[in-house]
């Protein structure tokens, strides 16, 4: 499992009969935090019909237990494996030969080998990747949703702006439809409002595949090209639109301004765009699901 990234698990009985316990009452959303500790966050599911992907039929909980293991550790897993051991191995020195399953321990070798290898290393590498860190925390900004979608368009304009440094990394969005389509995402520093026509005033960050259609929200995949670093107290404005020029964007009425805020970040309600590229926009309609950061602590800084 890559730091950071949500995975989605569907668990069922293969014949559609029922037999899996879950709490039924809660106060919690899907979506919600239900249990987290240092290594893996559960969030809160759906309980789901005996049709296969019949659809979400209420909020409820998994109930059970995640067993893991922790890679780049000298902890050995205390979970039961029939896979090679995690435990590491008596050893004075490091082997020469690599090792096609390689222990967390180095094995017994003698001479002691001098050349560095190539091989995946337990120590933490000084060279920094795309995923965060403990140093980096993740953050999430959900807007409500009273259900009232009484709009499916074809793209949103609006802003957000942060109250401190983060990095925006990914976002859920509510789709209409359980088509595939390419959904494009354009940034600018500066309010939306100030270019809404103007293409070159705009940076296209990427594209990449969604489908929808269901009760929730879509995880976009947090793709490599979404990586934001945000100024505070600075406005972006944020464009999404399918790349075919279609409809499919679920956003309710609104009467304007701040739409949510946390302790981080604010989305103010944007507009409805048209059909054609940078084409136009009509009424006031918020962006509507989830967008996800990164928190870099003061004594971190995030370069």
């Amino acid at each position: 499992a890559v730091p950071g990234q949500k995975y989605g698990i569907y668990i069922r009985v293969e014949d559609g009969s029922s037999g899996i316990l879950t709490a039924g009452s809660t106060k919690l959303r899907v979506g919600d935090v239900l249990e987290a500790n240092d290594h893996v966050v559960v969030y809160m599911g759906c309980r789901f019909s005996p049709t296969r992907f019949g659809g979400c039929r209420g909020v409820a909980p998994f109930q059970g237990s995640l067993l893991y293991w922790l890679l780049g550790t000298f902890a050995p897993s205390k979970a039961t494996s029939h896979t090679p051991s995690m435990t590491p191995t008596a050893s004075n020195f490091p082997s020469k030969v690599p090792s096609q399953n390689p222990s967390l321990m180095p094995t017994k070798s003698s001479p002691p080998s001098m050349t560095l290898s190539h091989d995946p290393s337990i120590y933490p590498s000084d060279v920094p990747t795309g995923y965060p860190t403990p140093d980096h925390m993740n953050g999430q900004l959900e807007t409500r949703s009273d259900g009232n979608f009484k709009y499916i368009t074809c793209g949103l304009m609006f802003d957000i702006e942060s109250k401190r440094k983060i990095r925006l990394v990914d976002l859920n969005i509510n789709l209409a439809y359980p088509e595939t389509k390419k959904l494009q995402m354009w940034i600018r520093k500066g309010s939306w409002k100030e270019a809404p026509k103007d293409k070159t005033k705009w940076t296209l960050l990427g594209t990449t595949a969604v489908s929808g259609g269901g009760w929730c929200c879509t995880n976009i995949g947090r793709p490599h090209w979404l990586q934001v670093d945000m100024e505070p107290g600075q406005k972006y404005g944020i464009y999404l639109r399918f790349e075919d020029s279609s409809s499919g964007i679920r956003t309710p009425p609104s009467g304007g301004g701040i739409y949510a805020q946390n302790d981080d970040l604010i989305l103010y309600v944007g507009s409805r765009s048209g059909k054609y590229l940078f084409g136009g926009y009509s009424g006031k309609s918020p962006f509507q699901g989830s967008l996800i950061y990164w928190l870099f602590p003061k004594r971190f800084p995030s370069s």
